[in-house]
């Protein structure tokens, strides 16, 4: 069978360059600057902290973890964690990820080039997809660059009959399915807010939501649930969370939305219809926001440029859609922040 690993990471601690990538991406979910990581560990600090054998890291003494990280109260804990590319290969009796009877349920919201290899099965996780970790069967992991993950750490009693999911962890998830998506969304949603401290007290309804929905997802792995499958509310999380990730590129649409959930157009539009905004309006909205962010931190950038980077085919589109949403058009927007001049109070989005 042919192989598709990675090529062994590079070593070396995290640039600072990522790490504030790493930070703005978090501040994006959350809604707010995040502070600094109240964790941060290097070397063999890192190694006992990540809970990892120092001859497995590519450098023991430059391998890096940054975390947030807030105790629940029926769950474990919800986390964010940046940690240095690594290759680990764990044994059937292996412990050293210290989850305990515990699994991590998340997601990554950027670098998730992470192989799972049980066997002679491989799989790349990629962002935005539904991520299981936990003391599983032996298998190879290793990722070619930096991992930034989010999730929440559920103890196995939560999960009921699906507990055996801690078991087959390892396996390669159905992180393409609809319902796998949602509650890769739902849970970044939920876990970056409260790990970095903007919702410390989650309430116990808010905490069982969260293990209703985990429950059900891994209940589509083990066959033995379905029931939220088809939950609209779900289902318009994951569309909002692809066109989230995937906004900025010129080809993106409604037939892409409905190739990564593996839904019909018709599908998709269903699950719309009684918004009051349709898709289309919803991914120009988005685009805008993100036009208005670039020209606010980089009014300098030329406007052909603002629209390429932010998802417009076209000037023209791109001017039009503009004027429509803040007044102006974008070389006026421009003119007044160089100028220094008062721009439209509601095209601030920050």
């Amino acid at each position: 069978m042919t192989r598709h690993l990675p090529p062994e990471p590079t070593s070396g601690p995290l640039a600072a360059s990522e790490v504030d990538a790493w930070k703005a991406r978090l501040s994006s979910v959350a809604g707010v600057d995040v502070p600094p990581p109240p964790i941060h560990r290097v070397g063999a600090e890192a190694v006992d902290f990540y809970g990892v054998e120092p001859s497995e890291l590519i450098d023991p003494r430059e391998f890096e973890v940054l975390m947030y990280r807030v105790p629940l109260t029926l769950m474990e804990s919800s986390v964010a964690v940046l940690r240095s590319p690594v290759r680990l290969e764990f044994t059937e009796d292996d412990k050293r990820l210290r989850l305990g009877d515990n699994l991590m349920v998340g997601s990554c919201l950027d670098h998730a080039a992470t192989y799972v290899e049980p066997g002679a099965r491989d799989h790349l996780y990629r962002p935005g997809e539904l991520i299981l970790t936990g003391n599983s069967p032996a298998h190879l992991l290793m990722s070619d660059g930096p991992v930034d993950s989010v999730g929440v750490v559920i103890p196995r009693e939560l999960l009921g009959r699906n507990s055996r999911a801690i078991e087959r962890s390892w396996q390669p998830f159905v992180s393409g399915s609809v319902l796998a998506r949602a509650t890769a969304a739902f849970i970044t949603s939920f876990a970056v807010p409260t790990a970095i401290g903007v919702e410390p007290n989650p309430s116990a309804e808010t905490e069982e939501a969260v293990v209703e929905v985990i429950v059900s997802a891994l209940g589509e792995l083990t066959g033995t649930s379905s029931s939220l499958t088809d939950n609209p509310l779900l289902v318009r999380e994951a569309v909002l969370d692809v066109i989230e990730r995937r906004y900025s590129d010129v080809e993106f649409g409604v037939d892409m939305i409905a190739a990564d959930l593996h839904l019909s157009r018709r599908q998709i539009y269903r699950y719309f219809e009684a918004s009051g905004q349709s898709l289309a309006a919803r991914i120009a909205e988005r685009r805008i926001e993100a036009a208005i962010d670039l020209l606010n931190s980089q009014p300098q950038t030329p406007i052909g440029a603002v629209a390429r980077r932010t998802g417009f085919a076209s000037v023209a589109t791109f001017r039009n859609r503009f004027r429509t949403r803040v007044g102006i058009g974008p070389t006026e927007y421009r003119a007044a922040l160089l100028s220094g001049l008062p721009v439209p109070t509601d095209a601030i989005t920050d």
